[in-house]
C-alpha cells in the first residue's frame, strides 16, 4: 500500500495515489468488489477533519465493506474521534502514528470479523507501511 515516500491504495489494479495529507480510506463492497467511497481527511491540518472522518466510516460507509485505511506525511494531530471508529472496523492499539509515521490498515465494517483484517503502524524511520493481501469476496 505503499510506493516510495507516497502511499498509495491498489484496488483490482486500479491504483489511488493522489497527493494528500492525512488519511486516504477506499470501502470496498465485499460482495462484488467494487470502490464504493472513497475520501481523504486532513487530520494534521484541520481540526474538523476528525469528527468528519470518524461520521465517514461510521455513517457513510455500508455494512459489509471492506476498508482500506492509509497515511501520508502527518495524519495524528487532530485525530482522535477518528481513531475510535478506526477500531470499529479491526484496528488495535496502537492507532495514533508519530509525527511522519506510517500506518496501512484493511479494515471490515459489518456483524462479523474477517480473519484477514490487518494493520500496521510504523514510525518514520523504520520505513514504510504495507500490506499486500488478495481478499475472498463474500458470495
Amino acid at each position: 500500500m505503499e510506493l516510495g515516500n507516497r502511499p498509495f491504495i491498489e484496488v483490482d489494479g486500479v491504483r489511488y495515489d493522489d497527493r494528500y495529507r492525512g488519511f486516504r480510506i477506499i470501502a470496498v463492497d465485499a460482495m462484488n468488489g467494487s470502490v464504493t467511497h472513497q475520501m481523504t481527511f486532513d487530520t494534521h491540518g484541520q481540526p474538523e477533519a476528525d469528527a468528519v472522518m470518524a461520521a465517514f466510516i461510521r455513517s457513510d460507509i455500508p455494512n459489509n465493506s471492506i476498508v482500506l485505511v492509509a497515511t501520508r506525511d502527518s495524519s495524528s494531530r487532530y485525530a482522535n474521534e477518528c481513531l475510535t471508529a478506526l477500531k470499529e472496523i479491526g484496528a488495535q492499539e496502537p492507532v495514533q502514528t508519530e509525527y511522519r509515521g506510517n500506518f496501512a490498515m484493511v479494515g471490515f465494517k459489518g456483524t462479523v470479523w474477517p480473519t484477514w483484517i490487518q494493520q500496521v503502524n510504523l514510525p518514520s524511520t523504520q520505513g514504510l507501511a504495507q500490506i499486500y493481501t488478495k481478499i475472498p469476496l463474500m458470495a
